[in-house]
């Protein structure tokens, strides 16, 4: 499946929360490298709080909500799994605290809750 050519917004990541972010995506981008995936194997859509940071750099949540698209991946590596196993910290710069910036395994892109999540009562 080739995906197609998007074109990068500009975005600003030089806070604590951006940098926690690239950290978090690099350690994908080692173990893509260390499992010879070809280079673009892999594209994330960040959605969310984080989304939102990165262009107003006011911290919304320490989730990350992202979708992960990838064609010739390495078969059984889970990047999501490898995402969500070691959050990332960082230093909130307003309060001083030690924060994690954790991946949001549930996200899910779809409209609504899914069936799954509902409590669905039968007469």
């Amino acid at each position: 499946m080739e995906l197609p050519d998007a074109i990068t917004p500009w975005v600003n990541s030089n806070t604590a929360l951006g940098q926690a972010l690239i950290s978090m995506f690099k350690s994908v981008e080692l173990e893509l490298v260390g499992e010879c995936a070809e280079p673009g194997a892999v594209k994330v859509v960040v959605f969310g709080g984080c989304a939102v940071h990165l262009y107003t750099h006011h911290r919304v949540s320490t989730d990350v909500d992202a979708e992960i698209y990838y064609a010739n991946l390495p078969q059984g590596l889970h990047l999501q799994t490898l995402l969500a196993e070691v959050p990332e910290q960082f230093v909130d710069e307003q309060s001083g605290r030690l924060m994690e910036l954790n991946y949001d395994l549930q996200y899910n892109t779809s409209f609504g809750r899914s069936c799954r999540h509902r409590n669905i009562q039968t007469r």
